[in-house]
């Protein structure tokens, strides 16, 4: 497949970085935990923020995510946060698409199958198997129009 100019992106991406990682798992639980996992007794919470930093043509994303696995008696069994920055670089005058949507929607669905990747890797590593948060609409999440 050759690329012509309508199908290269107006952005580029200079880096992905790991900013921050915990990550803290009950080995108490781990027995009852793929039981409660199979009859559904397992809750999970999926947090994800933005920040935002834009310049003339630079882009500086970061992306955190807390994700938490609990019992039905509220016991954490697992939780992680990971933060990681995405750095993006305008390239011509961006008519294609602006800063702005591009800050907000692209470069957040850039940066996220990174984090879902670390999570599976540091659960798979504690033992646990692969973790897999399921794919994110960063259109449906954005509460504004753009």
């Amino acid at each position: 497949m050759q690329l012509n100019n309508k199908t290269h992106s107006s952005y580029i991406v200079r880096s992905i970085v790991l900013d921050h990682c915990s990550f803290s798992y009950d080995r108490t639980l781990h027995t009852s935990l793929s039981k409660a996992a199979k009859s559904e007794k397992i809750k999970n919470n999926l947090k994800i923020d933005l920040e935002k930093h834009i310049g003339e043509k630079q882009i500086h994303i970061i992306v955190s995510v807390s994700f938490t696995l609990f019992s039905d008696e509220k016991q954490n069994i697992l939780e992680a946060s990971i933060q990681m920055s995405g750095y993006f670089e305008m390239i011509g005058d961006g008519k294609e698409l602006d800063i702005e949507t591009f800050a907000t929607i692209n470069a957040p669905a850039i940066i996220f199958p990174f984090i879902r990747e670390h999570l599976a890797t540091l659960t798979t590593k504690a033992g646990i198997g692969p973790i897999l948060l399921p794919p994110v609409n960063f259109t449906k999440l954005n509460p504004k129009p753009l």
